[in-house]
């Protein structure tokens, strides 16, 4: 999945915003992150 499509995607969720946190793009819901893009390397995405 590119990381345009990754960021749509969690962009589409309710209440998502994006942030970001030791220099990588974040999703969180409130004040809690759910996933992180371009960790550990720009070819990856983690979610929980």
């Amino acid at each position: 999945m590119s990381q345009s499509r990754f960021r749509k995607t969690a962009l589409s969720l309710p209440d998502t915003v994006e942030g970001a946190h030791q220099g990588h793009a974040d999703f969180r819901v409130g004040k809690r992150i759910f996933a992180t893009l371009g960790y550990p390397d720009d070819a990856w995405a983690w979610s929980s």
